[in-house]
């Protein structure tokens, strides 16, 4: 199986007409022939619309997760999803506050998570632990910037909507790479 995270946007240039791109197109893709064809699932948020899937990670039990970010139409990511089979969901929680969201499992304990995030309403970025597969999460302290021109709780120099990547160490998940 390969999957694709298919985003939309939203375009306009000062005194232009607003341009939606892929509107009708994003969201969850698989392909189950090594991408000669590809088919939609959906997935509903709680507005009826479809979730615009951010981040897809493979957990340490084999699970699929898919974390969300905002869609087109102004729903709020920081959903998180998980499949056993890849073409069933499960809504699983909802991350406060969260436009972007990025995810990463530990590779050795299949209920540890970090969580990125684009908080939506300071536009910085936070970061959050889960030790029990999402069912409740805890923020963590950000990173300690060696650069003091910028805030202490703006690691991501205001392009946390844009620049969030967490990795954690395969044979350390107490080391974490933002």
């Amino acid at each position: 199986q390969v999957f694709a995270s298919i985003g939309s946007s939203f375009y306009a240039e000062s005194g232009s007409i607003a341009t939606f791109l892929g509107v009708a197109e994003y969201g969850l893709y698989r392909s189950t022939n090594n991408g000669a064809n590809w088919n939609r699932i959906t997935i509903n948020n709680g507005a009826g619309r479809r979730e615009a899937p951010n981040d897809l990670e493979i957990g340490a039990d084999n699970r699929l997760w898919m974390s969300t970010t905002r869609n087109v139409f102004g729903d709020a990511g920081g959903s998180i999803w998980s499949s056993i089979n890849g073409s069933t969901f499960t809504f699983v929680n909802q991350i406060p506050n969260a436009d972007r969201t990025e995810i990463e499992p530990s590779s050795t304990d299949a209920t540890k998570f970090y969580a990125l995030i684009d908080n939506s309403l300071n536009g910085q970025a936070d970061i959050f632990i889960t030790t029990n597969t999402f069912t409740t999460i805890t923020a963590l302290p950000e990173p300690d910037d060696a650069d003091t021109g910028i805030s202490a709780t703006d690691f991501t120099r205001g392009q946390a909507f844009y620049d969030l990547v967490v990795e954690a160490d395969p044979t350390n998940d107490a080391i974490v790479y933002i």
